[in-house]
Formats: structure tokens, C-alpha cells, sequence
């Protein structure tokens, strides 16, 4: 449906044109000087969901989006069969690497055709819950499981292992940074490795939390978007971090994250219709200046999904 809609709009935009074009060739000069020539070729960006399948359904709906005029698409990281609105709960994510593997098709698919497509890659890591496996080293630091009856990731089961060593403050202190620095994109099994290595030892199970189908619990945060992005942007052009409240200090984050590593690469910032923007307690003032300050930021489209919407129907 939705590249049905693209071509709906770019045809109305070709028609609208060469309606000008003609109109303005039935004019004078002097007319045609005191009438604006508006540009009606607009670039579209379409929502391209979770690719609906795997690789090759990926590439399809990336060749007839493409057909029908898009000039750029967004792909989300969740999981296809259970995919949710950004602001609902229940989300799924899938692996780091089978996103990248959705964003590569979806190059792969303009490449072939020579087309100057535009690629959004959108991550849920933020709010989501739930990720339906955990085969990667990018995602396993994120994953929820027990430690001594205690909710949490192995990076924190380390911490608190770190914690209670009979070691001075400073020591301590000393091993938790060489434990993030080793840790960030780290394997459990790695990660028992790295325990050993720094002295220590613990306890650590992410089968008991598991869902009834099979899903394992996450923690989101904007380090494990920033994870994602950075991973994502070796073959999008654009990054989308889907946010729950609309917070510059969380936008700040990410983009400082993202833009170290990928400092030419364009952020996105969606102004949701679902935001309580009242929850904020942001003065009038502050919101006269959050667009203004999100472009500072690098957050070059900001945009508002269900006014899009709107205006395409009027």
C-alpha cells in the first residue's frame, strides 16, 4: 500500500507540474516574471516498515518503492510478525546484524538499479522490551537476565561483582573501566573470559527471564541505540532513534554518540503526534526553540508522522 501511495503523490506532483509549465508557456514575459514558479517535484520519504520478510522481500519493496518514485525509505529494526507502533509496547527487536543485513539489501536493490535512493535506518532500542534471539555480540550486553535474584545485564553483574571485591576504592574504580571498555560489544562467554582475566568471578542467567515465545528481555538505552546506529550507518545515510518523550538532553546523547563515529552521516528526529508534550514541563520559550536546537544537534529532517499523513490526503 504504501508504494501505491508514493506513486499517487509523485503523479500528482507531475501533473501538478506540467499544469504550470504549460499555464506558464501561455503567458508574456512580464507575466511570467510577476507569477512564482513553485516547485512541486518533492522529495518523498516512505515508510518501508521492517521490509515485511527476509533479504529478498527486502530488495522487492525497496525496487517498487523505487518504481514508484520514493526518494528515500525508512527501515525499523523490530521484528516483522510482531511489529508495533513506536509508542506501544510489546516491541520485538531483532539482531544487530540481521538489520544490517536488511539495510545492505535495500542498497544492494538501488545499486542494481543506478537509483540515488536515500536509506533510513530507524532503531526501537530505546523503549523495546523484547528481542527475539541473542546470537549477537552487539545485543548481549543488553540483554536482561539474573544475577543472585537481581534483574540486570552481565556488564552490571560485573560491576557488582567488582563491587564487593576486598580491593581499595581506587582498584575498583580501575577495573570497572577496564571492565566497560571490554564489555561494550562483548559475547557472555567473552565476558566470563574477561571476568577471569580481571580477577573476579559471577553469576549470570538470561534463560530464566525468556519470554513464553522464546523472546529475551532487553534494557533499552541510548547507548544500545548508539550501538545499533553506528553498526546501521556503514550502509544508511540517515539514523532514526525512536524516543518515548520528547527530551534535547536524550537527543544530545545519542547524536554525540552517533556523530563521533559517523560524523557526515544526517540524524532524524520524529516530533510524534503521541508525544504528551505537557509531561515535559517545558516553557513556552523552550518550546519555541527545541526544532532550533535539535538542528544544532545534526538533526537535519524532523518531522511529524500523522501531519505528513494529513497533508498528503489534503
Amino acid at each position: 500500500t504504501v508504494p501505491n501511495k508514493v506513486d499517487q503523490l509523485v503523479k500528482a506532483q507531475i501533473f501538478h507540474d506540467r499544469k504550470q509549465n504549460y499555464n506558464r508557456s501561455q503567458m508574456t514575459e512580464e507575466e511570467r516574471t510577476k507569477t512564482p514558479n513553485v516547485d512541486y517535484l518533492q522529495p518523498i520519504i516512505a515508510d518501508a516498515d521492517t521490509g515485511f520478510g527476509g533479504v529478498t522481500s527486502t530488495m522487492k519493496l525497496t525496487e517498487i518503492m523505487i518504481e514508484a518514485g520514493a526518494a528515500c525509505i525508512h527501515l525499523e529494526d523490530q521484528r516483522s510478525g510482531t511489529k508495533k507502533c513506536g509508542h506501544m509496547g510489546g516491541k520485538v527487536l531483532v539482531p544487530t546484524r540481521e538489520h544490517v543485513a536488511r539495510i545492505k539489501s535495500a542498497r544492494l536493490q538501488a545499486d542494481i538499479m543506478g537509483a540515488e535512493l536515500l536509506i533510513l535506518a530507524r532503531t526501537d532500542a530505546l523503549s523495546a522490551r523484547l528481542i527475539d534471539n541473542n546470537i549477537d555480540p552487539f545485543d548481549q550486553p543488553h540483554i536482561l537476565g539474573l544475577c543472585k535474584k537481581t534483574e540486570c545485564t552481565f556488564v552490571e553483574a560485573g560491576f557488582k561483582a567488582i563491587s564487593e571485591m576486598p580491593v581499595r576504592t581506587d582498584e575498583k574504580e580501575n577495573l570497572k573501566k577496564h571492565w566497560i571498555n571490554r564489555t561494550r560489544v562483548c559475547t557472555l562467554e567473552n565476558a566470563y573470559k574477561v571476568a577471569k582475566d580481571l580477577g573476579f568471578t559471577f553469576e549470570f542467567d538470561w534463560e530464566i527471564l525468556r519470554t513464553e515465545e522464546g523472546f529475551y528481555r532487553i534494557k533499552g538505552s541510548v547507548e544500545f541505540c548508539a550501538s545499533r546506529a553506528n553498526e546501521f550507518l556503514k550502509y544508511a545515510d540517515m539514523i532514526w532513534m525512536e524516543t518515548p518523550t520528547p527530551h534535547l538532553e536524550t537527543a544530545k546523547k545519542f547524536a554525540d554518540y552517533v556523530k563521533g563515529q559517523h560524523p557526515t552521516k544526517f540524524l532524524s528526529y520524529n516530533l510524534s503526534p503521541s508525544f504528551n508534550w505537557d509531561s515535559t514541563k517545558m516553557t513556552d520559550e523552550q518550546f519555541g526553540v527545541f526544532c532550533d536546537e535539535l538542528g544544532k544537534q545534526g538533526y537535519v529532517w524532523q518531522f511529524i508522522t500523522l501531519a505528513g499523513f494529513h497533508m498528503n490526503a489534503l
